[in-house]
């Protein structure tokens, strides 16, 4: 069971979060040889020249090509390695888009992409640099897991959780300066909420370095009479990671000969959280027919008790033209 320790004063933290990222990495590496640092000319920026010195054949530095950045990471990820590759938020998030969609979740790869300077943290960078919207575009890759550490504590803390959890990951990291949220001592769980403060009047819920702002803004109300509940929510778009006792040996779908091919198109959707018409893992009620990619059964089609596939569902004269032109599977995404 976790142990949660608040700080008694949210006051600034020890250090920065990035130097904090560096020790993290090297405590990872000495314990484990399969962990890799990647970059995109960022290396300095993010404090990871000690590990740069202490691990020179554990380094990858691809300069600034995001893209390429990260096909260097599937790539490592294909040969047994554990690779962390590192870049602003708005360039591993819309500028590598589809090389995280497609050689990393599509490929079932093992890659932890590392997001820094998330939302206005970025600064005197400028608005290039601050990404608004990177949470919703890797909450809608299917298997990723969004992470997002709040304080020194929890990222050290959750670091080990992620280098030993098979996936895709993207982790959402300020790289500079935060507020102490946690003590030294506090233990988290991936996936699972923490819950600050009962309530009964509004509830606040904050991931990131917004924690520290929402636990001043439930004093505030409190002073004014309104009693906010507040819970710490670390984890978005967890997608049925897999812990086994073995250590990041084994695939969330190591011990199914076959996956559920619908799923993985429309059912997920990143989120690993229940949808309408969705069953308790997050995944659409119905069968798919094991091994036949392009045929689904009756029953995969039906949803909310209706049934749709191309021969009978309402669509419009574009849907049809779709319908006409791929295949049954992808007919019934579009649908859906």
């Amino acid at each position: 069971m976790d142990q949660v320790i608040l700080a008694k004063e949210n006051g600034n933290d020890v250090s920065d979060m990035r130097t904090a990222y560096c020790e993290a990495m090297v405590e990872l590496a000495e314990k484990d040889s399969r962990i890799v640092a990647v970059d995109a000319d960022l290396m300095s920026a993010m404090g990871m020249k000690p590990f740069a010195k202490q691990f020179p054949e554990r380094t990858v530095d691809c300069g600034i090509q995001e893209a390429n950045m990260i096909g260097v990471a599937c790539g490592l990820s294909v040969w047994g390695k554990i690779p962390f590759a590192h870049t602003f938020g708005p360039f591993c998030t819309r500028r590598a888009c589809d090389q995280i969609f497609m050689s990393g979740a599509y490929n079932k790869a093992n890659v932890k992409v590392v997001g820094s300077d998330p939302g206005i943290t970025a600064a005197y960078n400028g608005g290039t640099h601050m990404p608004f919207e990177d949470m919703g575009i890797m909450r809608g890759i299917p298997t990723m897991t969004v992470v997002e550490p709040t304080d020194i504590v929890m990222l050290k803390n959750l670091m080990p959780q992620i280098a030993d959890t098979y996936g895709m990951f993207y982790m959402r990291l300020v790289r500079k300066g935060v507020r102490k949220v946690y003590e030294p001592g506090s233990t988290f769980t991936i996936g699972k909420a923490v819950h600050l403060r009962e309530g009964k009047d509004v509830t606040i819920i904050a991931s990131g370095y917004c924690v520290a702002e929402a636990i001043s803004a439930a004093k505030i109300l409190q002073e004014q009479g309104t009693r906010a509940e507040y819970v710490h929510l670390e984890t978005a778009g967890r997608a049925g990671c897999h812990r086994g006792s073995g250590g990041n040996r084994r695939d969330r779908y190591g011990r199914e000969p076959q996956r559920d091919q619908r799923s993985w198109f429309c059912g997920e959707r990143g989120a690993g959280k229940a949808q309408p018409g969705s069953g308790r893992n997050g995944r659409r009620t119905g069968r798919v027919r094991r091994g036949r990619s392009g045929r689904l059964s009756a029953r995969a089609l039906r949803t909310d008790g209706r049934e749709h596939h191309c021969g009978s569902a309402p669509r419009s004269s574009a849907q049809t033209l779709i319908c006409r032109n791929v295949p049954n599977l992808y007919c019934n995404t579009l649908l859906f």
